[in-house]
């Protein structure tokens, strides 16, 4: 593994001894499988950013009878100046970028967190509680749960920091709370909630989608090391 070490980072792969025991190359196994993993994700959660974006834009669009709703500043007052200047200056990267800027040029350059946000508590009045709009942008939304927003901002949230470690090249396997041992229930709650927005974006990611052979390996993998 000498070789690597340079390349890859000797802190980064010592992340993978959880026995002091291993060799170098079960840690290298540990390093590729957890890589192939974040690979393995990558088409649940752009199907899930994706469907996200389009749903809460379009759909509210229609509702509010106005596609400027997102940007007018009356229609729907963002939650803080923070919000705000993001928009504006996405509006402005946006602008600069293209020659023919549309509002469908700029939401391509909103986070994932940025709509995430729209399903905080602070919005429930100014959009989910209207008749129509929740079910407009989940219309396959069938569990019962006392408050629908907060569950769906909670369980995206979670998403979201999943999301960033893939982005940032961070570990998945080996990172310190109940991430690493439920790599498959985020699996299925994204496509759970591409299912509550969609069901044939869902069927479309199902397959497609190689998280479940992966997930297996890993399995297979922890079980002849021992962990």
């Amino acid at each position: 593994m000498d070789k690597f070490k340079k390349t890859l980072s000797l802190p980064k792969l010592n992340k993978y001894k959880l026995n002091e025991g291993f060799t170098d190359n079960e840690i290298l196994k540990l390093y590729l499988i957890n890589v192939r993993l974040q690979e393995a994700f990558l088409p649940a959660l752009h199907f899930l950013e994706v469907s996200l974006r389009n749903k809460i834009y379009y759909e509210l669009g229609n509702k509010f009878k106005n596609n400027d709703w997102l940007f007018d500043g009356v229609t729907l007052q963002l939650h803080n100046t923070e919000a705000q200047r993001l928009l504006k200056g996405q509006k402005t990267q946006a602008q600069k970028k293209r020659t023919n800027f549309t509002n469908e040029s700029l939401i391509a350059e909103l986070s994932f967190g940025f709509w995430v946000n729209l399903l905080k508590k602070y919005y429930k009045s100014s959009i989910w509680m209207k008749t129509g709009y929740f079910e407009a942008v989940f219309p396959n939304f069938n569990i019962k749960v006392h408050d629908r927003t907060n569950y769906l901002h909670r369980e995206l949230y979670k998403i979201k920091k999943l999301r960033d470690r893939i982005a940032h090249h961070e570990d998945i396997i080996v990172y310190h709370n109940s991430l690493s041992n439920n790599l498959d229930e985020y699996y299925k709650n994204i496509n759970k909630i591409i299912g509550y927005m969609c069901k044939d974006t869902q069927k479309l990611l199902t397959n497609i989608c190689r998280f479940n052979e992966t997930y297996e390996e890993y399995k297979k993998l922890k079980t002849s090391l021992k962990l």
